[in-house]
């Protein structure tokens, strides 16, 4: 179980990092996107979307990984493996819905 100590802090610092931007999306960035005119909309989305991709998915790939790294290393402590759940439904919302509603707001604006 050697390196457990350090992979767990690095997959902890990883997790809060995706916590806060998300939070940060959810409370600045989606409320912002009602102030962009409609003709700039589709612009301003596809620019968003580039922008966002570039912090959050290596972010979402060293959660997986990191965690990944754990369980192989035989990391199996009960809250840990509690928070895999979490992290799988976040990867599933992430594809089943927020994926698709991108992909609907790239076609223009949309309350």
């Amino acid at each position: 179980m050697t390196g457990i100590p350090l992979w767990l802090t690095v997959h902890t610092i990883v997790t809060g990092a995706l916590a806060g931007l998300i939070w940060v999306v959810q409370v600045v960035i989606y409320p912002s996107f009602s102030l962009v005119r409609s003709e700039a909309f589709r612009d301003y989305h596809a620019a968003h979307c580039r922008r966002i991709t570039r912090v959050v998915a290596p972010l979402m790939l060293a959660e997986v990984a990191t965690a990944g790294w754990l369980l192989w290393l035989g990391f199996v402590d009960p809250i840990f493996v509690g928070s895999l759940v979490l992290l799988a439904i976040n990867w599933l919302s992430t594809w089943l819905l927020q994926v698709p509603l991108h992909e609907r707001l790239s076609l223009g604006f949309d309350t």
